[in-house]
């Protein structure tokens, strides 16, 4: 089987160069990104967000970078190919969901993520916006910032599915309890639940839906025994085995892979 990989580089945080988390993709693609996803027997084509005019403001930048980006996930969509994103923060989700028609398509959402990003403007203690991610793509707040970048359809709570939680603030606990969120707990590199609705998830995403798998990773947050645990390598090398490309591993048409950050992140 033929894939085509559209690997596209956001190398800014909130339209901002010069964070931290802004130079993962880069280094990402500088340690062999493309090289690596080419040498599983895929087509690649790099592509990297400019956000053209000098930097101003984050709110100005930030729907330059969006909307720029989600023309780009669009592009890739129509051509075939399977659009991996590598950005630094978790607000691009709505980004790349506005370049396509995901409420016509249908979508699934399976985050990961030691965080919920669950919060609102009312019940975020920081004012955080990466930790509103998830509520905005759900429908709970910033409807009409998102609706600035393109397509802002919400996705149901129904059809996501929050993975590798291990961190809430009280009024997110509280939120996503009320809320359809499917949610499996991890302690110790294990889950803490039942993971039979996130290959329920899965299956369906095979099927006929669209992913974004939103990877965040702090090497303060995440102790090696998560990474090297034997159920994870043993996921892995399972999907190895049925899919000779990797990134057939990841059901659906868009993966987003998130780069960590050298600071800790503040409070949500």
């Amino acid at each position: 089987m033929n894939v085509h990989i559209g690997l596209i580089q956001v190398p800014y945080t909130v339209g901002d160069e010069n964070q931290g988390s802004s130079r993962g993709p880069e280094r990402l693609v500088q340690a062999g990104a493309e090289k690596l996803v080419a040498a599983q027997g895929a087509s690649v084509a790099l592509e990297r967000i400019d956000r053209g005019d000098a930097f101003r403001d984050s709110g100005n930048a930030s729907l330059i970078v969006g909307k720029r980006l989600a023309s780009v996930v669009g592009r890739a969509v129509e051509a075939k190919q399977f659009p991996l994103i590598l950005a630094g923060r978790c607000d691009v989700s709505k980004r790349i969901l506005s370049g396509f028609d995901h409420a016509q398509c249908g979508v699934v959402i399976v985050w990961l993520d030691a965080h919920g990003d669950f919060n609102t403007p009312e019940t975020t203690a920081s004012g955080y916006f990466d930790g509103m991610s998830l509520a905005v793509i759900t429908g709970h707040c910033y409807q009409n910032d998102w609706a600035q970048i393109g397509n802002s359809a919400p996705i149901p709570e129904s059809a996501t599915l929050l993975l590798g939680v291990r961190d809430l603030d009280p009024c997110e606990e509280e939120g996503l309890a009320r809320s359809s969120i499917q949610m499996v707990r991890w302690h110790e590199g294990k889950p803490q639940s039942s993971v039979q609705a996130a290959s329920t998830t899965s299956r369906c995403a095979c099927q006929r839906f669209i992913s974004i798998l939103i990877w965040i990773l702090r090497p303060e947050g995440c102790p090696r025994r998560y990474i090297r645990s034997r159920a994870r390598r043993n996921c892995i090398e399972r999907h190895r085995r049925r899919h000779p490309c990797g990134v057939c591993a990841f059901p659906g048409k868009s993966l987003h892979v998130g780069c960590f950050q050298s600071r800790p992140r503040p409070r949500r």
